[in-house]
């Protein structure tokens, strides 16, 4: 089983698109099947998909640090009513 958890139709989905990019990026004799493509998922969910999702996460703490910096700054420079 996968780190990453994907909902089925979402995996059904990516399965399909990583089957037919590599079908395309493939010579014709070796095309693969859904076996092989559910295989090659599980091998990107599992070794690369927590490094992608951590440093999503990292942006994402950025982002957030950075804005919440400006609404503080905001906050001290708002005129007194």
């Amino acid at each position: 089983m996968p780190v990453i958890d994907l909902h089925p139709d979402l995996r059904a989905e990516l399965q399909a698109h990583l089957r037919s990019y590599l079908n395309d990026a493939l010579e014709p004799d070796d095309e693969i099947g859904d076996l092989k493509a559910s295989l090659i998922l599980d091998f990107i969910l599992d070794q690369i998909g927590p490094g992608i999702y951590n440093q999503a996460l990292n942006d994402l703490q950025q982002h957030v640090m950075v804005r919440l910096s400006d609404a503080v700054d905001a906050l001290y420079k708002a005129p007194p009513k």
